[in-house]
C-alpha cells in the first residue's frame, strides 16, 4: 500500500539540470495495494482521464509493469476531472493504481499535456526528467536500463510534502474563447464546471456541435485545432458556439442535398431497449466510451445513440425515432453480422443500409 505521505502529497521537485518542476495533487482517491512509495523509487506520472478509451488500454498495461517493478518504481494516474466523476469510474473499474487529481489542471499545463492523453512523464530520484511520451511506448526494458542507470542516486530534495493551498487556485476564463492549429492527431473532448476543451478535426468539432455524423460534414483541408472555451460561452448554445467558431476560423456554411448511402436505425421493439440504470460513464447524459470493439452509451436518446453510433461505423447511422427515452447502451460494431445480430436480438431494433437523399453540411473559407 503507498504510505500515508502520500495522500497529502503536492508537489515533487523534478527536471534537468537543476530546474526545479512540480506535480501538483490535490487529493489521492484510490492508493494502491501494489507496492509502497519508497525514495529510492523511480517516479512514473499517468496523465489520463474516465472518457479516454486508450487511456483505460494504457492503465492496464501500467498496472502490470507496476507489477513487474513494484521494487523500484511508483506511478501515480493523474487526472484533472471533478472528483465525483473520478469517484464513480474507482467504483466501477477498480483500477489498481494510484488514482490522484490535478481538479486545477496545474500539472496539466505545467508539462504541456492538455491536448494529447494518455501521456507519461518518468523521474528519478532528483527529479529530473528521464522520459516522457505515450505509456505504451515505455517497455519494461527501458524501465530496467533507467533503474539500473539511476540506482543509488540521492538528490537534495526528492518529494516535497505540502497541502494545497485552498485560497490560489488556477483561475480558468468562463468566458474564454480562443482555437489555435495543433499538431496532434488526438481527439478529445472534455466538459467540466469551468471549461471545454477540444482536440481533434475541424469537422469533428463541428459534428459535435450539430449533432450531425461526422461523414456530413465536409470542412475544406479539415484542419487539426485545439479549442479551449469557457463554459459560460458553451453554455449560450451549440448555434452560439458554432457562431463563434466559424468567425475565428474565417468560414461560411451552406447545405447542400446530396445522395448518400447510410445505415437507417429503426425501433422494432421498444420493450427490449435498456433502461438507464445498466451504466455510469459519467455525471452528464450522453457520455459515452468507445472500446475495440464496442460502443458504449450512458443515459442517450435512440437519436443520440445514431449519432455516437456514426463515429465508429464506415457511414453514417439516421433514425427518425424522436422519443426523449433516456436508454444505456453497449453495442458491438467490428463485425457487421454481430453488429447486426445484437442490435435485434438485444434492443429490438434493425438497421438496413440505404442510399437517399440526406443533407451535407459544408464549410468553406471566405473569399
Amino acid at each position: 500500500m503507498i504510505n500515508k505521505s502520500l495522500t497529502s502529497l503536492l508537489c515533487l521537485l523534478f527536471l534537468t539540470s537543476g530546474v526545479t518542476a512540480q506535480v501538483w495533487i490535490q487529493k489521492v482517491l484510490s492508493p494502491t495495494q501494489i507496492n509502497r512509495y519508497e525514495g529510492h523509487h523511480l517516479v512514473l506520472v499517468d496523465f489520463w482521464a474516465t472518457w479516454c478509451a486508450p487511456c483505460i488500454h494504457a492503465s492496464k498495461q501500467l498496472t502490470n509493469t507496476q507489477e513487474v517493478f513494484r521494487r523500484d518504481l511508483t506511478i501515480i494516474s493523474l487526472t484533472r476531472e471533478p472528483e465525483p466523476v473520478v469517484q464513480k469510474f474507482i467504483e466501477k473499474h477498480h483500477p489498481g493504481l494510484t488514482i490522484a487529481l490535478d481538479e486545477y489542471g496545474r500539472t496539466f499545463d505545467f508539462y504541456g499535456v492538455n491536448q494529447m492523453l494518455p501521456w507519461s512523464v518518468l523521474l528519478n530520484q532528483r527529479g529530473e526528467l528521464l522520459w516522457k511520451g505515450h505509456p505504451a511506448d515505455l517497455s519494461h526494458a527501458m524501465i530496467e536500463r533507467f533503474i539500473l542507470d539511476n540506482k543509488g542516486r540521492k538528490g537534495k530534495t526528492i518529494i516535497h510534502i505540502a497541502r494545497e493551498p485552498e485560497a490560489n487556485p488556477v483561475r480558468v476564463d468562463k468566458e474564454a474563447f480562443t482555437v489555435r492549429p495543433s499538431d496532434s492527431e488526438e481527439f478529445f473532448l472534455m466538459i467540466s464546471e469551468k471549461e471545454v476543451t477540444f482536440n481533434g478535426r475541424t469537422s469533428k468539432l463541428i459534428s459535435e456541435l450539430l449533432r450531425k455524423p461526422v461523414q456530413m460534414v465536409r470542412v475544406g483541408d479539415d484542419p487539426l485545432i485545439s479549442a479551449r472555451i469557457g463554459i459560460l460561452e458553451w453554455n449560450k448554445g451549440s448555434e452560439h458556439v458554432l457562431d463563434k467558431l466559424l468567425n475565428a476560423m474565417n468560414l461560411e456554411y451552406s447545405v447542400v442535398r446530396e445522395n448518400i448511402t447510410c445505415y437507417r436505425l429503426t425501433v422494432k421493439d421498444k420493450s427490449l431497449l435498456w433502461d438507464d440504470k445498466q451504466l455510469n460513464l459519467g455525471n452528464f447524459n450522453g457520455a459515452y466510451l468507445t472500446g475495440d470493439e464496442s460502443l458504449s452509451v450512458d443515459n442517450a436518446t435512440v437519436a443520440e445513440f445514431a449519432f455516437r453510433f456514426s463515429g465508429v461505423m464506415d457511414h453514417p447511422v439516421y433514425t427518425d425515432d424522436t422519443s426523449p427515452e433516456l436508454h444505456d447502451w453497449q453495442v458491438h460494431y467490428k463485425y457487421l453480422d454481430l453488429t447486426l445480430q445484437q442490435l435485434s436480438n438485444e434492443y429490438g431494433i434493425k438497421l438496413e443500409l440505404k442510399k437517399g437523399k440526406h443533407d451535407v453540411h459544408q464549410f468553406i473559407k471566405w473569399r
